[in-house]
């Protein structure tokens, strides 16, 4: 039994540990199951942001010589395969290589790899695109802006033979040596001194001293192949938005580096690069703020191997934003390759974090130069030297004085000496020259006031006039300062009188007396505070920071205030009544006008000159009218921003007509359109007011619309997206972007416009930077806007719907439409008002409206037309079966046979209307767009034909038969076989030419 007992409890034992360890196995199982699952989660979660990240497309850009790529594009595609849908930038060792192309002008040759992702395994079909384009300069076009270096050229030059004592080896002063930190060293050099020391001065002198370049080159040699990129910005307190914030000294250093080196402009923004090249930016690229912080970064933190960069920045207490932030934008680079000279006030937030790198005071070391200075002008004067005769050693006891006074402020002792000068005029004592100079104060502020307080009454007055202009106009257009001219109108205080009688053109020696005389009038009531600046073209501009600074003191201001208090002077009437008699005085007169004997019937009239681009902006140091004119409407716009609720009231009522009209008389567009400058604003005036009513406009988009209309388009398209960055206005055109009107907006104005010659006008208002972005500038996607039922009222057969709205609404697709409906409508009176709503689509007898529209065309395949799209067609089904027979509901057309149908409507339209004169030009324009679409497409590999619609009308013995068709043109006989289109056109071109040829031989 006891046996049996303890066989028992064992037996239990066991049972109880077969148990436990069944306990354990499932715990065990279940933690497994549950580490496996999490794991697994965590693998498909990464597979998923791979596979989102990546979507459809496996790209690469191969940036080789062109004698490799072709080469290495199966391998590099073979190497891609194995990135498993990772993005992959191919580059050579020393970055992207540039082919220089017979224009002498660099452009990227890039290579695309694609290949599709299905079912989140790679495919393994690469495909391979190439691209020419330089898009590099697209990038700097984009970064920079107008005035990137306007400041830098409004500083003064340095007196001659100061400030040598910077480049000095051997230096005997309390300063670290700038030379041995180009040559060696890294990091920042600060140049600190008070306000008006000479800070930017100095800057300048150094960044264009050719042993700056010396030090640089020696240290960028450290590095084999070394590339040395040069940069600078200079802030400005009293300048434009971009030139005192941290947007602008970004766009103006990245500027600086993809101008030297453009390959660089993909290691700084490759998302854009990688766009740009497969063509998926539309329209206008726009680089915001963000995308250059993080674009500087890159570059600040990594610079590539081989380049070493230098930048100059001037100025950083003139930052408006929080000084701790350029700081550390500067101090934050840790890389040898990346060094900064910079300049500033000593601030608390620069004395912070600058005291620790090689520095200079420039208060304590310009002693010397002061007295250079001071010499140089005093020693020179006749009636200091007769004194010097009388009583030897005055004008070096002057000049000790003036050196100990000015502490080293600069600016202090350019004013003294001026004082001086005008006293030794006025034949004062070597004692009242003293007791002058003891008098005067030492702090700049001070200084100004009793300048100005000095004065008689009535100068003060005329002084506080300008000033307060000044003053308003940098609050109302910080972008563009007065320039002579408008400040010369500025004193009368009839603000109606240009209104009444508009100013009268000046001649050009007319021009300059009064430049002349408010530059002299400036330095006898403003002591020289305000002065005449030369930039692009002559402005009014203070002569330092501080006197902004001086005047914006409540005090201060309430002086110049109270000086024209018994005046019937108003600072913003006088800013607005100045600048149209500006305007104004640039109108040609009606005799200008000159009536041609002979011509065509066509072009027979009076014609008009175009607006002068010699003579007075030329001569006074402006060659850019262009510019000009813009800088005129910004500042025209500018103004009715800030104005008071009372301005606005007489700006909207009487100034603007007024502007409106001095830009109708003077800008013309077609120089022999109209009889008379009048005929021509009167018919523009009458089209516009059309359009306004037509879009349903408000200002100041109706201003827009006129200045579009009325103004030549190589002056207005700066004030289009398009064509800003090329003209390198960049984002500083914000502030007119309001006036842009869309391309969509002129074109249907053109095809609602009757009159040829205005159609003319509206052709030529829309730039070919417009044309050149057709593919990628859709109408509006709302089907309830303004323009969507515009179109739909024009076009019932082709309506806009929100399906397809990239390519159905496009402004090449309206072109194209508006071709196809042309040629409809020709065939007879009944289908016009089938496909037009809205008067007559197309008058063929008119030649300026079939030139107008041949060039418009011709323009957007100059640029981004697609061929290969197609449009659809909804047709009318009683008009079709009455006319050509039953057609589908609806019909694909492409752009070749629409366009070369259009050409032969033309052709069979003009052979009895036009003369020979104005056939040959129609020739020529039709000729060009069949040449066009010749080398865009390869039509001797088309599989299918297009048949000719043409009818010979004009020459009876014409050989070979065109057959008639509805669908199209195409070739005719054997020559459509080579794939040369020898249409009608073609012939009578090529007959003109050989007839031209038997004239002009001996």
């Amino acid at each position: 039994m006891k046996v049996a007992f303890k066989s028992i409890v064992e037996h239990d034992k066991t049972e109880d540990l077969v148990k436990r360890v069944s306990e354990y196995r499932s715990q065990l199982t279940l933690r497994l199951l549950m580490v496996l699952n999490a794991h697994q989660r965590s693998q498909s979660a990464t597979l998923d942001d791979i596979q989102r990240s990546n979507q459809e497309i496996v790209e690469a850009l191969a940036l080789q010589n062109v004698n490799v790529v072709n080469a290495g594009t199966s391998m590099i595609g073979a190497i891609l395969k194995t990135r498993h849908g990772l993005e992959t930038v191919v580059l050579g060792k020393d970055g992207i290589r540039y082919d220089s192309t017979s224009s002498g002008q660099n452009q990227s040759r890039s290579t695309t790899f694609t290949s599709s992702i299905a079912g989140g395994s790679v495919g393994a079909d690469f495909h391979a695109s190439e691209s020419t384009e330089d898009w590099s300069k697209t990038i700097r076009d984009a970064v920079h802006f107008r005035s990137i270096r306007q400041r830098q050229d409004t500083i003064t030059k340095a007196h001659r033979d100061t400030f040598e004592w910077i480049w000095e080896l051997d230096r005997h002063g309390p300063w670290d040596s700038l030379v041995d930190w180009l040559r060696t060293g890294s990091g920042c050099y600060w140049v600190s001194g008070k306000a008006g020391s000479g800070k930017s001065c100095l800057m300048r002198y150094i960044a264009h001293d050719a042993r700056l370049m010396n030090g640089l080159h020696h240290w960028a040699s450290s590095e084999p192949r070394g590339r040395l990129i040069v940069g600078s910005f200079y802030f400005w307190y009293a300048g434009t938005p971009l030139q005192k914030t941290y947007e602008g000294l970004i766009r103006s250093l990245l500027y600086a580096v993809m101008e030297s080196q453009p390959d660089l402009a993909l290691y700084i923004f490759p998302d854009i690069s990688r766009q740009l090249i497969n063509n998926r930016l539309g329209g206008q690229l726009d680089i915001s703020e963000d995308e250059l912080k993080v674009g500087f970064a890159r570059l600040r933190d990594h610079v590539p191997p081989g380049v070493k960069i230098f930048f100059v920045i001037d100025g950083i207490d003139e930052y408006t934003g929080d000084h701790n932030e350029i700081c550390d934008l500067l101090m934050g680079s840790r890389s040898p390759s990346l060094k900064f000279l910079i300049s500033s006030r000593p601030i608390p937030a620069c004395v912070e974090r600058f005291s620790t790198c090689p520095q200079l005071r420039l208060q304590d070391l310009t002693r010397k130069d002061i007295q250079k200075y001071a010499r140089d002008h005093l020693s020179t004067n006749t009636i200091l030297q007769g004194m010097e005769e009388e009583e030897p050693g005055i004008t070096s006891d002057l000049i000790s004085l003036i050196g100990e006074r000015a502490t080293g402020v600069f600016l202090w002792v350019v004013l003294v000496v001026r004082i001086l000068i005008r006293r030794l005029q006025n034949y004062d004592s070597v004692a009242e020259l003293y007791e002058e100079i003891d008098n005067l104060p030492q702090d700049l502020e001070e200084l100004y006031d009793r300048m100005l307080g000095s004065m008689s009454l009535q100068h003060r007055i005329t002084g506080s006039k300008y000033l307060q202009l000044a003053v308003v106009n940098l609050e109302f257009s910080p972008r563009v300062a007065m320039t002579p001219l408008q400040l010369s109108f500025a004193e009368d205080e009839d603000y109606d009188r240009f209104i009444q009688v508009p100013a009268r053109p000046l001649q050009q020696d007319a021009v300059l007396r009064r430049y002349r005389t408010i530059e002299g009038r400036l330095r006898s009531r403003c002591c020289g505070l305000l002065e005449v600046q030369d930039l692009p073209y002559p402005i009014v501009g203070f002569l330092h920071r501080t006197v902004v600074e001086f005047l914006h003191l409540a005090d201060n201001w309430n002086k110049l205030l109270s000086l024209t208090a018994n005046t019937r002077f108003n600072a913003e009437m006088a800013l607005m009544s100045s600048l149209l008699a500006a305007c104004q005085s640039e109108v040609p007169t009606e005799d200008k006008c000159v009536t041609p004997t002979g011509g065509d019937d066509e072009t027979k009239g009076t014609s008009i000159p175009s607006p002068p681009t010699q003579g007075l902006n030329v001569s006074i140091g402006f060659a850019n009218p262009d510019l000009y004119l813009c800088e005129q409407i910004s500042r025209f716009v500018s103004y009715e921003k800030a104005m008071s609720d009372e301005g606005k009231q007489k700006f909207h009522a009487v100034y603007l007509p007024a502007f409106r009209k001095a830009l109708l008389d003077y800008h013309s567009l077609d120089t022999s359109s109209f009889a008379t400058v009048a005929d021509r604003a009167e018919a523009l005036s009458k089209s516009i007011s059309r359009g306004i009513t037509r879009f349903n406009l408000s200002y100041p988009r109706t201003f827009g619309f006129h200045l579009a209309l009325s103004v030549p388009k190589f002056k207005i398209n700066r004030f289009w997206p398009e064509s800003n960055r090329s003209k390198g206005l960049g984002s500083e055109q914000k502030s007119t972007s309001e006036l842009e009107i869309d391309l969509e907006m002129l074109l249907i104005h053109y095809v609602e416009e009757p009159n040829g010659r205005l159609r003319q006008q509206i052709a030529e208002s829309i730039t070919d930077g417009m044309l050149q972005k057709l593919p990628s500038s859709p109408l509006p996607a709302d089907d309830d806007s303004n323009l969507a039922k515009l179109w739909n009222q024009r076009w019932p057969l082709a309506p806009l719907s929100s399906f397809e709205a990239e390519t159905r609404r496009s402004p090449w697709r309206f072109l194209l439409v508006y071709a196809h409906f042309v040629c409809a409508s020709s065939t007879s009176v009944r289908s016009r008002a089938e496909v037009a709503t809205n008067g007559d689509v197309f008058d063929f007898s008119d030649t300026r409206m079939i030139l107008s529209f041949l060039d418009l065309i011709f323009r957007a395949l100059k640029g981004w037309a697609d061929l290969g799209s197609r449009i659809k067609i909804h047709n009318n089904n009683s008009w079709w079966s009455k006319h050509i027979g039953v057609r589908p509901d609806v019909e694909l057309f492409t752009p070749d046979c629409i366009l070369l149908r259009l050409l032969g409507e033309i052709w069979i339209r003009t052979s009895s209307t036009s003369t020979g004169k104005m056939r040959d030009k129609i020739a020529e324009r039709a000729v060009m767009i069949e040449n066009a679409i010749s080398h865009a497409r390869e039509f001797q590999k088309s599989k299918q034909m297009i048949r000719i619609n043409l009818k010979d009308h004009a020459t009876a013995s014409r050989k070979r038969a065109v057959r008639s068709s509805a669908l199209g043109v195409t070739a005719a006989g054997e020559t459509a076989e080579k794939g040369v289109w020898e249409t009608p056109w073609v012939e009578h071109d090529e007959a003109r030419r050989r007839s031209e040829n038997k004239v002009s031989r001996p």
